[in-house]
């Protein structure tokens, strides 16, 4: 054999499958990289563009993926009979900062609690539930109070009438961590900013317009989550009917059995936030001598990258930020640096 060469050997492992030991298929959900803008009003017009895309997930009895021990899906406890009675529609978007969500929910009955001062806990309302496992662990029967007791676990949970009261939630404006929400307390508006608006449909019913925007940054006991990962995710709508607080409730991802799901991270389904989009390529506009001074035109296509200019004096150099204004026409970012120095590299990096 010659000197230098290189021997490729590829095994075939065979290894068998041992029945109850596979993992269940869980159901995902794609969450997308936008550059939008999101007014978090209730209104669902400024999503076009996200549901053109086609990843959204909707859920309801007899939607043909009910949960099973393995295949996870639809799981529906208490009572909701068919689609006309309870049907979730939810997308989901992040801009690298903060997760959006728009869940659209179709009922048969509307059942306002406003005149109760929001005095009874928000579950026992139509209220839409968003679970997130930001630390992965998907723990199964999580005791006590799971913000307490299991980090990354967070419930988002409001009601068509904003109660968030009883939610084991850190993102209230009311109370100490790690502690259901109190009474009278709201999402904070800062990291977790809700509002939903409700509407009687002419075919007969109700359409409620769930908007939220959850901040992807740690926070309390939820852990950061990054762009290019994947979490647990869970959706749960509790729907109240014909003054019946809690007449059933239905969830995304579960194993078609009577566990209650809320503190059953292993039940889950998964989400998978889209990577930041790579900077776009650097392009020379000109190049001019005036005097010293070196003029450099540059100029890029904005794609919603945040991303940094950068110069140096070789390839292999130290690179620095450069210092310059920005102006943007249209879908092209550009400036003009100007400085002495007799060689320059540039390029955009991403932060």
């Amino acid at each position: 054999m010659p000197v230098g060469s290189t021997i490729l050997l590829s095994l075939l492992l065979t290894v068998p499958t041992l029945s109850g030991l596979s993992a269940a298929v869980r159901p995902e959900i794609d969450v997308p990289y936008t550059c939008a803008s999101f007014a978090i009003d209730g209104d669902a017009t400024d999503w076009t563009e996200i549901k053109a895309k086609g990843k959204g997930i909707s859920f309801y009895k007899g939607d043909g993926h009910a949960g099973t021990a393995t295949h996870y899906g639809t799981t529906v406890l208490g009572t909701i009979s068919s689609a006309a009675d309870c049907t979730v529609s939810l997308w989901l978007a992040h801009d690298g900062v903060f997760l959006y969500v728009l869940a659209e929910v179709q009922d048969d009955d509307h059942e306002p609690f406003a005149a109760k001062a929001n005095s009874n806990m928000a579950y026992l309302e139509d209220t839409l539930h968003l679970y997130i496992d930001s630390s992965n662990a998907r723990k199964s029967a999580i005791p006590g109070n799971p913000i307490s007791t299991q980090h990354g676990y967070e419930q988002f949970g409001y009601s068509t009438d904003g109660n968030i009261y009883g939610e084991h939630t850190d993102f209230n404006t009311t109370g100490p961590p790690k502690q259901p929400a109190p009474q009278g307390s709201s999402p904070d508006g800062t990291h977790w900013l809700a509002k939903c608006t409700v509407t009687s449909v002419t075919t007969g019913g109700y359409l409620y317009t769930f908007e939220e925007r959850i901040a992807l940054a740690a926070y309390r006991n939820m852990a950061a989550m990054t762009p290019g990962n994947s979490y647990g995710f869970e959706a749960e709508f509790c729907d109240a009917d014909n003054g019946t607080q809690l007449q059933g409730w239905i969830f995304w991802s579960s194993n078609g059995s009577s566990t209650d799901a809320w503190n059953y991270e292993n039940l889950w389904g998964t989400m998978h936030l889209e990577a930041l989009p790579s900077p776009p390529p650097l392009s020379l506009v000109s190049c001019q001598r005036m005097g010293e001074t070196n003029v450099v035109a540059l100029s890029w296509t904005n794609n919603g990258t945040s991303c940094v200019l950068e110069s140096a004096a070789a390839v292999t150099g130290v690179w620095h930020v450069v210092s310059s204004s920005f102006t943007t026409n249209a879908d092209l970012i550009s400036t003009v640096v100007t400085n002495m120095d007799p060689t320059q590299f540039f390029r955009l990096k991403g932060n």
